[in-house]
C-alpha cells in the first residue's frame, strides 16, 4: 500500500467526502434540473472545497510540525470567493480538529466544511449558466485515522444541505442528505441517502 506523508491523506479523504454527487447518483432532480446540470454542480461544490481546504491542512500540519510532538490541533479558515465571471460569491468555513503525531505519521481527525452560495453562478457542460443560493448552506463532515502515513479503514463522511438554483426562468431548489464510506485498503466506497427526494445507494 502506498504510503504518505500527512498532508496528502487529507486531501484524498476530502476528495471523498464531496463525491455524493457525481456520475453514479440518480437521474433527473430538482424542478427541471438535469442529471448533466446536477453533476456540473456537484463537481463545482467539490471543487470549491478542495481549493481552499489545502490552506486550512496545511495551518494543521504546522502547528503539528513546530511541536515535534503529539498535539490535539484545532484550526480553522474562513474567507469567501467569487464565483465563475465574478457572478456571486460562496463563503467557505473549515475547522479541522483532532491529534497530529509527525514523527509517527499518525493523525485522528475529524474535518468540518460549511459552503454558502450566494448567487453563485456554475456552469453546466451545455454551456448553461445556473445561479445558486445556500438554503441556507451545504455542511460536509469527514472523520477517519492515519496510522504509519496511511489511511485507516473505514473513512466516513456526511454531506447535508440544500440550495436553490435558478436559470433563467427555470429555478428551483435541492435539498441532499448522503453518508459516504470508503475502504483505503480496497478502495471500495459507497454512497447513500437522498437527493431532493430520491434515494440513491451507490457502491464503487
Amino acid at each position: 500500500m502506498t504510503r504518505y506523508g500527512m498532508g496528502v491523506p487529507l486531501a484524498v479523504a476530502l476528495a471523498i467526502a464531496t463525491t455524493g454527487c457525481g456520475e453514479g447518483s440518480t437521474a433527473p432532480i430538482g424542478s427541471k434540473l438535469t442529471h448533466e446540470e446536477i453533476v456540473a454542480l456537484a463537481r463545482e461544490f467539490q471543487g470549491q472545497t478542495l481549493q481552499l481546504s489545502g490552506d486550512t491542512l496545511v495551518q494543521a500540519n504546522g502547528v503539528a510540525a513546530a511541536a515535534g510532538v503529539p498535539v490535539t490541533v484545532d484550526v480553522a479558515l474562513d474567507t469567501t470567493l467569487q464565483c465563475e465571471g465574478g457572478q456571486g460569491t460562496v463563503r467557505f468555513t473549515a475547522r479541522v480538529h483532532g491529534t497530529i503525531d509527525e514523527e509517527r505519521r499518525n493523525a485522528t481527525l475529524r474535518f468540518d466544511v460549511t459552503l454558502t452560495h450566494r448567487a453563485c453562478a456554475i456552469q453546466a457542460a451545455s454551456g448553461k449558466m445556473i445561479e445558486v443560493t445556500g438554503a441556507p448552506n451545504i455542511t460536509m463532515q469527514l472523520e477517519f485515522v492515519v496510522a504509519d502515513g496511511e489511511l485507516a479503514d473505514p473513512i466516513t463522511g456526511t454531506t447535508r444541505g440544500a440550495f436553490t438554483w435558478r436559470s433563467g426562468n427555470e429555478r428551483g431548489e435541492c435539498a441532499l442528505d448522503l453518508t459516504t464510506t470508503l475502504s483505503p485498503s480496497t478502495g471500495e466506497g459507497r454512497v447513500r441517502g437522498t437527493i431532493c427526494g430520491e434515494t440513491i445507494d451507490e457502491s464503487t
